[in-house]
């Protein structure tokens, strides 16, 4: 059991009405049992990272604070009859992320509802058909509260203690409703009349990866086309249409021996670009050059086969594309390839590497010299050194 109490700065300084939005679960009576709370803390250690913050866990008696992802944190604590639920962000709560705050409520509300039954079910008590507890929303300044009955039917409330006007929109963020998501993006709807639109933090900042990949996911093509025509980035787009015409289907595999040999006399003189591209060492690169010095669809060969053997990342199409993009060469050599390839052999091909290392090509005759050279082989070893493939 943890005894020790937060006694961390964290809250003081990281959990800020500037960064950082509240509600509350009331529970009725005067204390919740601290089986419950610690059921949920249990709970959250399955789903979540616990944060470390000034060389501490952030994981104490009634107090667990978790790392969602690069720009959000969870706090999860008890005070007397109410568990806390704080999501905090790097910068500005302005910029917490709806879907993510909705996400987290619910899984909470759906994991202490499941506690509470259980618990009921140990004592042999009826189930009741009323939540043990219910919503409640902070003011900005993470002090006052309102229910969650009252902030839907209002669409504003002031906060005597702080004499503050809260907005719907500050508990808004808490109830992301999914579906009104999907649909503004197929039909193109326009926002509701209250709609205040971004604010100035989330105006002011560059777009993370994370935010466009969730922002693309929602546009259709002739949208993302309208898009990029507006940013002045058509030539680009016409680029990126080039080079990603390979179906979807093949980019998991990892490509045959077949693909490969036909793809390397395709690639041209870049294979020193290549095999940086792709993970290969200088030295590398630079014994596959002098033992290939006049055949460069030999170097891309090799480069290729090489790269195929590595088991740090999986070897697939999908990344063999990416890197022929990336060192401008473009993907539509391997997609020249890929159209007299039968998806199905691809299937049975990766079926029959099943679980072990990536079979290897057998070594070509200037690289078995080049290890030869300066050794005398034993007349009682096997003079068949071509790699076994695993079945």
């Amino acid at each position: 059991m943890v005894t020790e109490r937060n006694t961390t700065s964290f809250m003081d300084k990281e959990c800020t009405p500037e960064r950082a939005i509240c509600l509350a679960f009331l529970f009725k009576g005067t204390i919740i049992p601290p089986a419950l709370p610690n059921r949920l803390i249990s709970a959250c250690l399955s789903m979540w990272t616990v944060k470390q913050y000034e060389g501490r866990q952030l994981l104490f008696s009634g107090f667990i604070g978790l790392s969602f992802d690069k720009s959000h944190d969870i706090v999860v604590c008890v005070e007397g009859n109410k568990i806390l639920l704080y999501i905090i962000h790097r910068t500005s709560s302005g910029l917490i992320v709806s879907d993510i705050a909705t996400g987290v409520k619910e899984c909470l509300v759906v994991t202490m509802e499941r506690i509470s039954d259980f618990y009921q079910s140990t004592i042999h008590a009826k189930r009741s058909q009323q939540s043990p507890f219910h919503i409640e929303y902070t003011c900005s300044s993470l002090k006052c509260f309102i229910s969650e009955e009252e902030a839907k039917q209002t669409n504003g409330w002031i906060c005597d203690k702080h004499n503050q006007i809260q907005k719907a929109g500050h508990w808004r963020v808490w109830n992301q409703d999914q579906n009104d998501i999907f649909i503004f993006c197929r039909q193109n709807e326009q926002c509701e009349e209250d709609c205040q639109g971004l604010n100035d933090d989330a105006l002011s900042k560059t777009p993370s990866d994370i935010v466009l990949l969730r922002f693309s996911n929602h546009c259709k093509l002739n949208q993302m086309h309208e898009l990029v025509t507006h940013l002045g980035m058509l030539r680009k787009w016409e680029n990126i249409e080039y080079n990603h015409h390979i179906p979807a289907d093949y980019l998991d595999f990892i490509p045959t021996d077949e693909i490969l040999d036909k793809l390397a006399p395709l690639i041209g003189q870049v294979f020193f670009q290549l095999g940086t591209e792709i993970g290969l060492s200088i030295p590398t690169l630079e014994n596959i050059q002098s033992n290939n010095p006049s055949d460069l669809a030999e170097q891309n060969r090799v480069v290729l086969f090489k790269w195929r053997e590595d088991q740090l990342i999986k070897p697939t199409i999908r990344v063999l594309m990416q890197a022929l993009v990336n060192i401008g060469r473009g993907a539509r050599c391997l997609e020249e390839v890929l159209k007299n390839i039968d998806l199905n052999t691809l299937i049975v091909s990766q079926q029959s590497r099943g679980k072990g290392a990536i079979p290897k090509k057998p070594k070509i005759s200037s690289e078995l010299e080049s290890q030869n050279q300066g050794k005398s082989q034993n007349v009682d070893e096997p003079t068949d050194r071509f790699t076994t493939i695993d079945k």
